[in-house]
């Protein structure tokens, strides 16, 4: 026969998370039951995003001041050095980054793909660059290196922080020595 549930029993029964409760939903309560099935759909549990971060000893030049994302000379520091990082970036399905953001540790140094009032931060992949003006998304999917270049204005690296926010709000950190 069938049974009509009630509003709260019909949430947790949809145990294959396709928005109803159908057979191939029992299918999967008598597999459980009959102990062929150990868990649901519904219980699986998205792997995290995850960030490293490593400071590269190489000498490039990819960044410049404000608004300049391609080479140029620093503000003080008149060298075309810039810092350079690899970030690696995982992911458990697509997501657009909306930006990254790095913080030199002690130091008042910051680079972004989308803040004016910070250096630009240049964001290459395989070789390519991926942002040539501030506000630009990047799309993140799977496992990513990325090299990551902001005009060096101090000689010293005290540490860095890079922060990965996506169109989602979530957003996830490293840092680097």
């Amino acid at each position: 026969g069938t049974t009509v549930l009630a509003e709260k029993f019909l949430a947790v029964a949809d145990v294959n998370k396709d928005g109803n409760v159908s057979t191939l939903d029992v299918a999967y309560i008598n597999g459980y039951l009959a102990g062929t099935q150990t868990t649901f759909p519904v219980c699986t549990v998205a792997t995290p995003s995850s960030l490293s971060l490593v400071l590269n000893t190489t000498v490039e030049d990819r960044a410049g001041v404000w608004g300049t994302f391609k080479a140029g000379v620093g503000n003080t520091n008149k060298s075309p050095d810039d810092w350079n990082w690899t970030a690696t970036l995982s992911v458990p399905s697509s997501k657009t980054i909306k930006s990254i953001k790095m913080d030199h540790n002690v130091v008042s140094e910051h680079w972004s793909t989308d803040n004016t009032s910070d250096y630009p931060l240049v964001i290459v992949e395989g070789g390519a660059q991926l942002n040539y003006a501030s506000g630009q998304t990047i799309i993140a999917d799977g496992n990513q290196t990325f090299r990551l270049f902001g005009q060096k204005e101090s000689a010293v690296s005290y540490g860095f922080m890079v922060t990965v926010t996506f169109t989602d709000g979530t957003s996830v950190s490293a840092n680097a020595q």
